[in-house]
């Protein structure tokens, strides 16, 4: 079917902003100097994971986002 560019930049932008404020809860804890000493190795480790899949997410959606842009009317 035909796709409603609108809807889906939306729905990009909304999952954007989702994913910028779950970026920015891993980057405090990972800036806490506290946790970085205090908590397990591989605790740490699944939190720089986490930021490092959410960047990748981030980047692809941005990507799509900007492809998506160009055929819509904005």
């Amino acid at each position: 079917g035909l796709v409603d560019f609108e809807s889906e930049l939306d729905r990009l932008d909304k999952e954007i902003v989702k994913l910028n404020k779950e970026l920015d809860i891993v980057g405090r804890k990972l800036a806490n100097d506290d946790f970085v000493q205090k908590a397990p190795g591989h605790i740490v480790q699944k939190e720089q994971d986490k930021a490092e899949r959410l960047e990748e997410k981030k980047k692809k959606l941005l990507d799509l986002h900007a492809r998506l842009e160009k055929y819509a009317n904005r």
